[in-house]
């Protein structure tokens, strides 16, 4: 019997991660075997287990680099690892950036870039 190859396969993309997201990490083996989940970082993110899934909960804001690993077995080689990078965001900066852009005389446009009229009570 010889050993297999195996690899990771993460499709996942992290988009708008905010101080407080729970987000399930999606990275598998070809093997079938379970992931390992490095952060680079274990102050600003943890990973948590239920029900054989695994979990990000997000704690500060920041840049975070996950890295997925599978070490093989007497059947399978190590995989190569895959690494991504999240920013987590704080909510509160976008209500931040709201309040004091309304309260400002900075014009305001929106997400095409047309100027935007804003009423102020």
């Amino acid at each position: 019997i010889t050993v297999a190859e195996q690899e990771i396969v993460w499709e996942q993309e992290f988009e708008n991660i905010q101080v407080g997201d729970q987000i399930e990490l999606t990275a598998y083996a070809t093997s079938g075997l379970p992931i390992e989940y490095i952060l680079s970082d274990n102050n600003m993110a943890s990973t948590y287990s239920v029900g054989g899934k695994v979990y990000l909960d997000c704690l500060q804001e920041g840049t975070l680099v996950i890295r997925a690993i599978q070490e093989g077995n007497n059947n399978y080689y190590t995989a190569v690892k895959k690494t991504k990078t999240i920013n987590i965001g704080n909510p509160d900066d976008i209500e931040n950036i709201c309040t004091n852009t309304l309260s400002s005389d900075a014009p305001i446009y929106d997400l095409v870039g047309n100027k935007v009229k804003v009423m102020i009570n």
